[in-house]
């Protein structure tokens, strides 16, 4: 047992710390602070406005205590909408839940109990002191990378009732831990990691349940799925996996209805613990949460997601593992078909709800990661156990090694892009250094800090387009910014819209620009780099190309 536990405590804490490195990235801070304020006339105007309008800003307005991330600030702003001296625990918004809304808030009220961190209602104190708001996300990415290694850890637990085999334990979670997905999304303060975690430990309870049945397991079944739609609302559909379990294992029409209400007593109550505002506010918590849902089935875009999100490799190899699962079926001990079913089941439950109803976000589809993770590494190693020749099995070794590679490879190229340079940073120092300052700027709209890089509105001509060729030929400003969100400019989303490129190429053959400079950096490790075309829009957030275009000497207007 001592041998087993070495090498997974040495996953767990290389986990937690190739995640911790990268909390500081994209955070607000000095450094960045200066490039959206060249001095202190700039920052004071920005002040001003600050006081004299308070409903009104533009989201912009907020960028420099922003990080790079578009939805991590949406956690700060969410926890700044209670008013916990007036008892009033409103986040304002009812698709972040309170599951993780209320845990980011209390630890940070306890940390600056400590005076560890400030507190305030003052913003013009953060704007002063962005570094003071940046520990804000490093604690929020910090809880996340927590939950994350927790995935791991019910991951392994399911694992061990699969296989018989610690290396092919070990070698799954590696799959997992590499996956980009994963990589990605554990370091942002966001819903999505917790809310897989909660999913993870209701697939859990759900296989204790079926093994053997207590309504102690049956009632905590439900609870971890009311925690996973207490963090994300979407994710009310992990109810499925205790149901599904209660129908697998149960062929009483009594006993089923008796279980499932106990089930669902267990989730209604756990999510109205963590989300009362849901029902205290209803109908207009619905109303939202239709606003952010679509009737545009996105199969195409999920499974996209899916292979850009695993890399080739991992996701061949799971699409394998499955399609051999469903041979040697019938062989398979009656404990794992349950378990395999039970993770199948979710997995194409939650990739048809998700392709019907969500935006399009490839960490939409992380809920059925691990269990598909899981499902296809059972799959090899049933391959592997019918195979006679030992050229066979070594053949499935060396499959094995390189798709671990191949994943490992591309994770920890996303890792590195974590530790170097933004390149909307760097494309806000080019700005600072050689766009003269009161030249006019053009943007395709207001800028945001996901698009754009941090520079000072203040001292510049800020000319806004629109997607409009008119409105760029009438008033042709000196400079203009395009990002790979913004236009067909690789890496750049799998569902561009269609006026964005429209007006690229208008851009392009209007003839009046040239480009001025470049910023790109393409995932890299080992030597290998991983350029795409397009790739799903949050895959790009870590790394879009930026590109300065200059107006064409001699099309200046009179």
């Amino acid at each position: 047992m001592q041998k087993w536990k070495s090498p997974l405590f040495i996953l767990f804490f290389a986990y937690f710390i190739i995640s911790v490195i990268s909390v500081k990235w994209g955070i607000p801070s000095v450094d960045i602070n200066n490039l959206y304020f060249y001095n202190s006339s700039s920052m004071e105007k920005h002040l001003e406005i600050m006081e004299s309008h308070t409903d009104d800003l533009p989201r912009s307005f907020y960028n420099p205590i922003r990080s790079y991330h578009p939805d991590e600030y949406f956690i700060i702003k969410s926890l700044s909408a209670m008013q916990p001296k007036k008892i009033d625990f409103n986040p304002g918004q009812y698709t972040v839940g309170g599951a993780y809304l209320y845990l980011v808030g209390f630890i940070l009220f306890l940390l600056s109990r400590l005076n560890l961190i400030k507190l305030t209602t003052d913003m013009g104190f953060y704007f002063l002191n962005p570094d003071k708001i940046g520990v804000f996300y490093i604690v929020g990415r910090t809880i996340t990378i927590l939950y994350g290694l927790g995935i791991i850890f019910f991951s392994y637990l399911i694992l061990k009732k699969l296989l018989k085999d610690r290396n092919d334990i070990f070698f799954t979670l590696l799959l997992l831990f590499f996956s980009p997905l994963m990589i990605l999304n554990t370091v942002f303060m966001y819903v999505d990691i917790p809310g897989v975690f909660w999913v993870m430990a209701s697939l859990y309870a759900t296989i204790l349940l079926m093994e053997k049945f207590s309504f102690r397991r049956l009632f905590l079944a439900g609870v971890f799925a009311g925690l996973a739609c207490g963090n994300k609302i979407t994710f009310a559909v992990a109810f499925f996996i205790p149901l599904a379990g209660i129908l697998l294992s149960n062929k009483n029409l009594k006993e089923i209805i008796k279980k499932m209400f106990i089930a669902f007593t267990g989730f209604i109550l756990t999510f109205f613990i963590t989300n009362p505002y849901f029902f205290l506010t209803f109908p207009t918590s619905v109303i939202e949460l239709q606003e952010h849902t679509t009737r545009i089935f996105s199969a195409g875009f999920y499974i996209d997601s899916l292979s850009y999100g695993l890399g080739a490799p991992l996701f061949i190899y799971v699409l394998i593992g499955l399609c051999s699962i469903l041979v040697f079926f019938k062989q398979l001990a009656p404990h794992q078909k349950k378990i395999l079913l039970l993770s199948a089941l979710w997995s194409v439950f939650f990739f048809l709800f998700i392709s019907a109803f969500s935006k399009r976000f490839a960490r939409y589809i992380l809920p059925i990661v691990p269990p598909m993770i899981i499902l296809g590494s059972v799959g090899w190693s049933k391959i592997h156990e019918h195979l006679k020749s030992n050229t066979g099995k070594n053949a499935i070794r060396i499959i094995s090694i390189l798709t671990i590679c191949g994943t490992f490879i591309y994770g920890m190229s996303y890792t590195i892009l974590f530790q170097q340079e933004n390149i909307r940073t760097k494309a806000g120092i080019w700005i600072k250094k050689n766009i003269p300052l009161g030249s006019s700027i053009g943007i395709t709209e207001v800028p945001w800090q996901l698009q754009m890089p941090p520079f000072d509105y203040y001292a510049y001509r800020l000319e806004t387009t629109g997607y409009n060729i008119a409105e760029l030929k009438e008033k042709q400003p000196e400079y203009f910014l395009l990002s790979s969100f913004q236009a067909p400019i690789p890496p750049y989303p799998l569902r561009l819209q269609e006026e964005r490129i429209s007006f690229y190429n208008g851009f392009i053959e209007s003839g009046l620009y040239s480009e001025e400079k470049r910023f790109e950096k393409s995932p890299t490790f080992a030597g290998i780099c991983f350029k795409a075309k397009q790739l799903p829009e949050d895959l790009i957030y870590l790394n879009p190309t930026i590109v300065v275009f200059k107006r064409q000497a001699g099309d200046k207007k009179d």
